[in-house]
């Protein structure tokens, strides 16, 4: 459905002039990803306002969005694939702060695994995608901000536990060492069974 979407808006395009020919590859995979990632966000947000917390699907996506960008993590084979995946986490992430009294113990507990988790960004991020090498230059700048970003997270997050966006942040980060882990595992399975 995806694909079809998009090729039809490239072919658009093309019949109206602002598309080469040669570039008609490159229009379609590139739509194909901006439609994705608006189904993703939109699910997000629909769900969000269902389960009664539109805000906290807001700052669920102003969070994980840049966060995942520096730290990587699992990447899905197909959109659907990845839209499900991005679904799931999110609803593991709503439960997970609708349980959780902003008064107890488990964010202090969250946010030291959010610390301790900032050696595991440092030695795993970023997580590339096998369709988007990074260069030596941009893999330091994820990884500084990945680090940065985790470690000032994780003292916050115990510091400041019961501020309702912090909560979220601490969130966030854990939610994101799982797809960093879960990425890094798949990877190294793919490497496996390929050789």
């Amino acid at each position: 459905m995806i694909h079809t979407l998009a090729c039809s808006i490239t072919y658009f395009f093309e019949k109206r002039g602002l598309l080469e020919e040669k570039n008609k590859d490159i229009c379609c995979y590139g739509l194909e990803i901006i439609i994705s990632t608006i189904c993703g966000m939109m699910s997000i947000l629909l769900l969000a306002f269902l389960l009664g917390n539109f805000t906290f699907g807001m700052w669920y996506l102003l969070y994980i969005v840049p966060i995942r960008t520096c730290v990587g993590g699992y990447h899905a084979n197909t959109y659907v694939k990845c839209n499900v995946v991005f679904v799931s986490f999110f609803i593991c992430a709503f439960i997970l702060f609708e349980c959780i009294d902003s008064t107890s113990r488990a964010y202090d507990i969250i946010g030291g695994s959010n610390l301790l988790s900032s050696i595991v960004v440092f030695l795993l991020a970023p997580l590339e995608n096998k369709n988007k090498k990074l260069n030596v230059f941009k893999k330091r700048i994820y990884r500084f901000v990945s680090t940065v970003i985790y470690s000032i997270g994780g003292i916050l997050g115990i510091v400041l536990k019961s501020s309702y966006y912090m909560n979220i942040l601490s969130i966030v980060l854990m939610i994101t060492t799982a797809l960093l882990i879960i990425g890094k595992g798949v990877d190294i399975y793919e490497k496996k069974v390929s050789e």
